[in-house]
């Protein structure tokens, strides 16, 4: 049972490959006039699989979605400062997918840690994700950001995939 595990070395690459996503980061940036910043991971794979299969007893069985055979991969995420996310607010279209980039830590195997589509409502932005609680949540997405900056694992900014057609 093959599962995207990882959004930015799995999820997000193998929907670009297949020609459902396309990171629209660096074309809304641009059209809003600000800077796009990138931030770079080495994600070892098995080593998260072993320690996943060892913290759950070893019990579960689960492959590695990519068909890399490398055991470690370099992921590079490109993404809108928090502090530019307002301005970019008109250049992202409807239902587009908002990816979370937080700063490279060495005791997180990821670089995006939470995932949520831009809904545009009279003339607002909203982030529409699933909670913690496994809820549906639809919150300003500008209260989103100002909440995000107090967060312990330091939040970056917004990457941001629409869907092709």
């Amino acid at each position: 049972n093959a599962r995207n595990h990882f959004p930015d070395a799995d999820w997000i690459p193998n929907n670009i490959s297949a020609g459902i996503l396309s990171d629209t980061t660096e074309f809304i940036a641009s059209k809003s006039g600000v800077s796009v910043q990138s931030v770079q991971k080495s994600i070892d794979k098995i080593s998260w699989m072993k320690e996943r299969l060892r913290q759950q007893g070893g019990s579960v069985q689960r492959s590695i979605a990519s068909t890399d055979s490398a055991a470690k991969l370099s992921s590079t995420v490109s993404y809108v400062g928090l502090s530019d996310v307002g301005a970019v607010l008109d250049h992202v279209p409807n239902g587009t997918v908002i990816n979370i980039v937080r700063s490279n830590r060495a005791r997180y195997p990821v670089l995006i840690s939470h995932q949520g589509f831009f809904i545009r409502k009279n003339g607002m932005a909203y982030f529409r994700h699933a909670s913690k609680n496994q809820q549906i949540n639809e919150v300003p997405l500008l209260e989103y950001v100002e909440s995000a900056k107090q967060m312990p694992w330091a939040v970056l900014g917004l990457n941001f995939n629409e869907f092709r057609g």
